[in-house]
Order: structure tokens, then C-alpha cells, then sequence
């Protein structure tokens, strides 16, 4: 295909840069600019999906709105004898040939880089448009120029409802949770990818690698996140956070926009510029005439001149008068840098202005109102607020609100994400007031009223049904109804041998990330049988169908602790 020209004779071919599996990329010349681009020529491998061409090409075609010194510029888009080219502004190497000879990046250039692709990422959500195939082959590096490339490829086929998976095989080490389930990403899962690269450049490693893309996406799923500075010690603490922030598995548990994450990395690479240092002083030279006085010997001083009357009155009003008019041009001399100096501080001193309440304002609207007097916003916090939207401010931290200030003042604001998601505890088989307890340590409540119901084995008072469901994901403070046993259907007997069948059901509780679960079951003989005894992450769900021998007890201990007894049958 070298020495070819495409669209319309407008792009000629030079050589061929990559072979993929979705594209290949080759360099041409683009005859109205003269400017060397990247083609991106889709189709190849796409001979059962080719009439999906037309919809990768109108998302890609949205990518031409974006004018952004970050953003390489996407050229022209265009179906040509059945394939799809695009084409995008060239330059420079890409982020992950430049971490193919090196471990590790400091802590300053690592936020340097990555606070400029958040700048990209901000404008693009801003104009409605995620990335949606964020990597380290996206960030292109050119000199002091860092600019991100791939809205108009990559990211329009993950951005596709019809081709998304083909894109999450392809950076399965950077997709969100949200996308290796099957959603197609948001901008959330750009927030997560920003994570997973920042990661990589502090740490030297990916917080998960596989060869295999599946176990890629389950690990992103369900897998805890190493901690960096287990990895990196000297990985600043703030920015740890931040990145354990931006990994969360839920969405909502991230920074509540990419500008509020660039706020926060700009904050960052503040701290971490180079101080400036200050030269010591320079100790003054001794003056020569003294230095020699004193290396002299007592008897070698030389003898001193006696001046007649009238030469030394002479000499003295000569010394007096130089003497006063020394002091004259020093005063007049100081009065003038005073002056200068107060007229400088007159000039220079900013205005001040009174800080407005801007508390439950959209952190977008907060930031252009303080801007207008001439102030920027700071992210301090994000927290979970059960009142206030997520992404609104919940209050300032400082200054106050209603209090004067110069301007270029930093105004610190918390930020909401919303109201908190938990996680619906199991609490079949116990008690009214123990399911309280359980959902009241879960920040649920219990609904007031109770339905009844006849049960074949449960005894009265305990909970046979829960609405809803254990493991499901709520919001914080949802009422959670509960279905009760009015005793059992029919008085069941059972005799030394009988066997019966009981299903055990255990949401695994918080705490650490993978807890073992031992369920025993201890039969009417006094024997002891281990029906489970595995790790668990926090959350899953132990399903089991316990069978028991008389009237026996099942015991469910969570990391050796007694956690539940149940006692299904008895004599």
C-alpha cells in the first residue's frame, strides 16, 4: 500500500508505522498542509463486522470538533473502497516507548505529563466526548509537548455500542470495571485509566498484569489494588490517595469529574516543583591596610606625623564637612528608596474582595464564579453527603465564605460525591432485632412494617426474605423490608438418623480484602463435619446446601470467628 493515495488523492502514502488486529497505521503526507499525519486504516480484520464501518466513522467524525494544543488534531475521516481512514496529526513518541528503557518516573514529571492529558480529557468531556481507549500508546510525547491521540480510532470503537469489545481485548490493562462487564465507557472509565497510567509511572508495573486478557478484566473486577508505596516507598502519600481514588471499582467512589482530578494533580505538581534554593552569604573580605597593620610586629608600626596647629584644624574641618555631607546624601538617598518602595507596594497590591458562598453550587458553575473575582478553587475533599448532588460543593474549608481576601487567593472547597452506595448484608435466619443490628451497622433500616409469613422450617421470628437482595449495591440509609416466620407449617420430628438438606447463603462481610469462610456442620452423634472453608473478597456470596444428619447445627465462622448458627431441625 506504500506509494498509495487515499481519500480523494488527498493523503499519499509513505510507509507503514504498525500492524494490528483492528488497524494498521501508516505515515502519509498530507497534500493541502504538506504536514506529515498518522493513517489509521480500519478494515482489514473487520470482514464479518464491515457494515458496522459507517457507525465507527460517525463517532470518529465527532473527534474533528476537538481544537486543543493537547489533543492531536484528527484530520480528515472517510470510507475508502470499504475501509475506514483516519487520519490524525503525527508526531513524537508514544508514552510507552519512552517507559520501554526505564522503570520508574519521578513523582514531579509523572504529574507534569499526566496533568496535561487531564487538561485533553477535561475539554473533551466538557464537549460531551469520552476517550474511551485510554493507554500509554495514546499519549504521544514530542520535545516539552505531550499530546493525546486516539480519539479518532481507537476510542471511536470503544466508544461504539457494537465494537466496544473489540477495544476493551485490545487494552485490557487499562480498561474500568464498568467496561470489562460490558458497559461502554463513560467518563469515569477515563478517570480509571488515568489511574491505572499514573500507576504505572510511579511504580514501574501495572496494578494488574496478565497475558490473558480475561483474567486481566476479572482482576480489574474483583482484585484489591496493590498498594504503590509497597512497591515505590517514596511515592508521595497525597498522591497515592489520589490514585487509589481514581481505581475504585465504583464509579461513583472516584473524583467526581476529570476537572475536579486535574485540580487536584495541578495542586499536586505544585508541591512537588523544585524549591529555589538561596546562595549563603558572602563573608566580607577584611580590608588589606588592616590585615597588614595587624601582621606587623609593635616595633615595626610606622611614626606618626605631627601636623602644626593650623594644618590639623584644616584637616579636621575637612574631615567634618566631608563627613556631613556623606550623611546628607545618605538620608536623601534612603527618603527616595522609601518612597519608591511604598509607591511599588501602592501599585502592585492586589484588591481585595469578599469571598462568595458558592455551597451547593455544580463544581463547574463554583469555579467560573470564583474565577470572575479573580480566585481559584482548590479541591480539599471529597466526601459523601446524603443532601448535597455529587459533584456540588458541599461547603468551603478556607477561606470562609463572606470573608475579604486578595485576589489570586486559593479558595479550598469539599466536594460531594453523593450519597454513599453499601453493599445489602445477608440476614436470613436471624432475628428481627439481630437483622437491625446487622443493617443498622450496614447504614441501612429496617421498613416498620414486618410481613409474616408460615414457614416449614424456620422457627418464629426469624427472617426467612429480604427485599432487597443480599449483595445488592444501594444507596446509603435504604429501607430494607423484611419477611418473618410465623413458625413452622407443620411440627417436624426427626429421629437420630434422619437426613435433611439445608442451603446456607453468607454474603461475605467488610473487613480485609479476602477473608476465609469455614462453614461446620455438627450432626446429632456429635460429630463434626467441614462442609466450606475457602477465601473470600469481601462481597461474594457463599452458596451452600448443607445436609445434616438428625438435629444438627451449622456454624459459620468469617477469618475463625463465630459469625452465625443456625440450628434447622430439632429432635
Amino acid at each position: 500500500m506504500v506509494a498509495e493515495r487515499i481519500a480523494d488523492n488527498r493523503f499519499l502514502i509513505r510507509r507503514q508505522l504498525e500492524t494490528g488486529t483492528l488497524f494498521d497505521v501508516f505515515e502519509a503526507e498530507d497534500d493541502a498542509s504538506h504536514d506529515l499525519v498518522r493513517i489509521s486504516i480500519i478494515g482489514t480484520a473487520w470482514d464479518d463486522s464491515r457494515s458496522l464501518l459507517p457507525r465507527v466513522a460517525e463517532e470518529a467524525s465527532r473527534a474533528k470538533e476537538l481544537i486543543h494544543p493537547h489533543i492531536c488534531a484528527v484530520r480528515d475521516v472517510c470510507l475508502d473502497d470499504g475501509h475506514l481512514c483516519v487520519a490524525e496529526s503525527a508526531g513524537g513518541e508514544t508514552l510507552e516507548q519512552r517507559l520501554a528503557d526505564r522503570d520508574r518516573v519521578p513523582a514531579a514529571d509523572a504529574v507534569a505529563v499526566i496533568v496535561h492529558v487531564c487538561e485533553a480529557l477535561a475539554y473533551a468531556h466538557e464537549q460531551g466526548l469520552v476517550h474511551g481507549g485510554l493507554s500509554a500508546t495514546s499519549i504521544r510525547l514530542a520535545g516539552d509537548q505531550v499530546k493525546l491521540d486516539g480519539f479518532g480510532v481507537i476510542g471511536a470503537i470503544g466508544r461504539t455500542p457494537a465494537t466496544s469489545g473489540l477495544a476493551r481485548r485490545q487494552r485490557a490493562a487499562y480498561i474500568s470495571p464498568e467496561e470489562a462487564r460490558g458497559n461502554v465507557p463513560g467518563p469515569t472509565s477515563d478517570i480509571y485509566a488515568i489511574g491505572v497510567i499514573l500507576f504505572r509511572l510511579l511504580t514501574g508495573r501495572l496494578p494488574f498484569d496478565s497475558n490473558d486478557p480475561m483474567e486481566l478484566a476479572q482482576a480489574h473486577c474483583y482484585s484489591p489494588v496493590p498498594r504503590m508505596r509497597g512497591i515505590a516507598a517514596d511515592v508521595p502519600g497525597a498522591l497515592e490517595s489520589i490514585v487509589s481514588r481514581t481505581l475504585a471499582k465504583d464509579p461513583a467512589a472516584r473524583p467526581a469529574s476529570m476537572k475536579s482530578l486535574l485540580g487536584e494533580l495541578r495542586e499536586q505538581s505544585r508541591r512537588l516543583g523544585a524549591p529555589i534554593l538561596t546562595a549563603p552569604p558572602i563573608p566580607r573580605r577584611r580590608p588589606a591596610a588592616t590585615a597588614e597593620a595587624l601582621a606587623r610586629a609593635p616595633d615595626e608600626a610606622p611614626e606618626s606625623d605631627i601636623l602644626a596647629p593650623i594644618e590639623l584644624t584644616k584637616a579636621l574641618a575637612w574631615t567634618f564637612g566631608r563627613f556631613l555631607a556623606g550623611a546628607l546624601l545618605i538620608t536623601l538617598g534612603g527618603m527616595a528608596v522609601v518612597s519608591l518602595l511604598f509607591l511599588w507596594l501602592v501599585a502592585t497590591r492586589h484588591p481585595e474582595v469578599l469571598v462568595p458562598d458558592v455551597s451547593g453550587l455544580q463544581s463547574d458553575a463554583a469555579l467560573t464564579r470564583l474565577a470572575a473575582l479573580g480566585l481559584t478553587m482548590v479541591v480539599a475533599e471529597e466526601q459523601y453527603s446524603v443532601d448535597v448532588p455529587r459533584g456540588n460543593i458541599i461547603r468551603l474549608v478556607a477561606p470562609y465564605a463572606r470573608k475579604r481576601v486578595r485576589e489570586g487567593r486559593q479558595v479550598r472547597v469539599i466536594v460531594s460525591k453523593g450519597i454513599r452506595k453499601v453493599r445489602v448484608p445477608d440476614i436470613h435466619d436471624l432475628t428481627v432485632e439481630e437483622a437491625k443490628k446487622e443493617l443498622q451497622k450496614a447504614h441501612l433500616r429496617a421498613a416498620q412494617r414486618i410481613e409474616e409469613r408460615r414457614h416449614e422450617i424456620a422457627p418464629k421470628g426469624h427472617v426467612i426474605h429480604q427485599r432487597p437482595e443480599v449483595g445488592a449495591v444501594v444507596p446509603e440509609g435504604t429501607e430494607v423490608e423484611l419477611v418473618c416466620s410465623k413458625g413452622s407449617i407443620t411440627p417436624r420430628r426427626v429421629s437420630a438418623d434422619t437426613v435433611s438438606w439445608y442451603r446456607v447463603q453468607v454474603t461475605v462481610p467488610g473487613g480485609d480484602m479476602t477473608q476465609r469462610v469455614r462453614i461446620e456442620v455438627e450432626h446429632q452423634d456429635g460429630t463434626v463435619q467441614i462442609a466450606h472453608d475457602q477465601l473470600h473478597l469481601q462481597g461474594q456470596v457463599v452458596d451452600e446446601a448443607i445436609r445434616g444428619v438428625g438435629a444438627f447445627t451449622i456454624r459459620v465462622y468469617v477469618d475463625n470467628k463465630l459469625w452465625r448458627e443456625i440450628r434447622p431441625v430439632r429432635e
